[in-house]
Order: C-alpha cells, then sequence, then structure tokens
C-alpha cells in the first residue's frame, strides 16, 4: 500500500518524483521480499523502471510477470497499453486496452484512459464515442469533458470544445465559465483558447507560489495553448527530466503538435527515450 501510494503519487504528477520514487522502490522490495509472487508489486514496480529508471525491458518483464500472477486484473492491461503506446506499437495498445474494458467495463479511470489512448493514437472519432460513453456512464466527470473537448478541438469542432471545457472548468474548478463562452462569441475560437490558458498559468502559479508541486507538463500545456513558444520549450525540458509519466506521453500527445517539426522538440523527446543502459523494446 505504501509503495502503490508513493508509486501512483510521482507517476502522476502527484508528487514530486525525485524524492518520492525511491521510497516507492523501497517498500515495493519489502513487500516482495515478503511475497514475489504479488501481482499488484510486480505493477507497480513496471511503473518505477518505466518512468524512474527508465529501463524498458525490465519494464515490460514487470508488466507481463504482473499479468501472468493476475489475468483478471484490468490495471495491469490498462498501464500496459500507454507503455505499449510511447513505443508505437499502437495494434498491441489497442489489444490491451480491450483487454481492460473486458475485465472492468464500469470503471471511471479505465474508461477515461481507453479514451486517452484513442486520442494519443488520433483515432479521433471512436475517442468522442468512449469519451461519451464514459459521461454516461459517470456523468459530471471533468477529465471526461476536458479531454472530449480536445478532441473536437482537433476535429475541427470549436463550439463543441468550448461548451465541453466549460463544463470541465465548472466542474473542477467551480469557476463560471460563461466569460470563456462570451470570448469566444465575440472573438473567435483562438481568442478563447488563449484566455482559457491563461487563466490556467495563474492557477499553477498561484498554487507554485504556495509551495506545492505542480508539474512540468502542466505549465507546457498551458504554454502550448496560449501561443507562447519559447515557454513552452522551456517547460518542455523540465518536464523531459522530471521522472514521472508526462515525460512520455509528450511523444504521442496531439496537443503538443504545434512543437513538433522544431529540433529543439525531437531532441528533447530523444532524450527522454534514450536510456543509458537499455534498449527500446
Amino acid at each position: 500500500g505504501l509503495g502503490g501510494y508513493y508509486a501512483f503519487g510521482a507517476a502522476n504528477g502527484l508528487l514530486p518524483p525525485n524524492e518520492n520514487w525511491p521510497k516507492a522502490e523501497e517498500m515495493l522490495n519489502k513487500a516482495l521480499a515478503l511475497d514475489d509472487t504479488l501481482p499488484e508489486a510486480y505493477h507497480l514496480l513496471a511503473a518505477i523502471k518505466l518512468y524512474y529508471n527508465r529501463d524498458w525491458p525490465d519494464a515490460e518483464r514487470a508488466f507481463h510477470r504482473s499479468a501472468e500472477l493476475d489475468p483478471n486484473s484490468a490495471e495491469t492491461p490498462d498501464h500496459y497499453s500507454f507503455f505499449l503506446a510511447f513505443f508505437g506499437r499502437n495494434q498491441e495498445a489497442l489489444a490491451q486496452t480491450e483487454r481492460a474494458a473486458e475485465l472492468d467495463p464500469l470503471s471511471p479511470g479505465l474508461n477515461l484512459n481507453r479514451g486517452r489512448l484513442l486520442f494519443f493514437l488520433r483515432d479521433y472519432d471512436r475517442a468522442i464515442d468512449q469519451f461519451k460513453k464514459t459521461l454516461e456512464l459517470h456523468p459530471g466527470y471533468a477529465a471526461a469533458h476536458e479531454f472530449l473537448g480536445h478532441v473536437y478541438e482537433k476535429k475541427g469542432m470549436g463550439s463543441e470544445a468550448i461548451a465541453e471545457w466549460s463544463k470541465a472548468l465548472t466542474l473542477s474548478e467551480g469557476e463560471d465559465a460563461l466569460a470563456l463562452q462570451d470570448t469566444y462569441r465575440r472573438s473567435g475560437f483562438e481568442a478563447a483558447v488563449r484566455e482559457l490558458a491563461q487563466k490556467k498559468l495563474e492557477r499553477l502559479n498561484q498554487k507554485a507560489a504556495r509551495g506545492e508541486y505542480v508539474p512540468a507538463m502542466e505549465f507546457l500545456l498551458a504554454h502550448v495553448r496560449a501561443g507562447d513558444r519559447e515557454q513552452a520549450f522551456a517547460s518542455l525540458a523540465k518536464a523531459i527530466d522530471e521522472r514521472n509519466y508526462f515525460a512520455f506521453e509528450i511523444r504521442i500527445n496531439p496537443i503538443l503538435d504545434p512543437l513538433r517539426g522544431d529540433p529543439r522538440f525531437e531532441a528533447l523527446v530523444q532524450k527522454a527515450f534514450a536510456p543509458k543502459n537499455a534498449s527500446s523494446p
């Protein structure tokens, strides 16, 4: 349980990674010393190997061991699907997310992740269907509204994107989203996106000023939305260095498309995917 707390927090940008991964590793090693057949321990060990050690072969072996010990766990194939997508193994990734859906069809997080994976793989129509399904199962799920807005943006459906982002903003931040909708009506989609990004940056800066940990990826996405290319690249460099999930999501997240093609972007991504003592799977 302790290993899971530290590993989940470090992987998902909830806790500072550098100081929490060693705690996770220590706890999981203790757990495995007590019982080396714990499937959840191997699943969490895969996260350590992937995000902290950046050791792809060891990470994949841990995923396989977890699935072997508990073939009915939906969390392992769900997580493994993103690992596969990071390395362009898209058909395998889809097979794993489908396996997770079969094992646990009602989980809010797993349904969201299935939509996120489809979004990252640029299968936008299926992503829309999946996020709608998620919201049918779990109305008021702010993250599903937010990602549905991202997909609508990529489909060129500006009005629908603003509507979904407004719902997410109201649900997650408790903010009145009428100002965003008014900006969209008066000044258009791009102006509304910039306004949304500026408000996001204000909230992130306030959190950082209070001493709270804010993953660099959050600043990166906001700077991209705000159209501040240089600040985006500064945040990108920090995000690549942080030992969490987001360093790898950068490779496949369509929101970052405005930065692709710049040599700086490709060099930084290669930095994340070039561990010293391991080869890519």
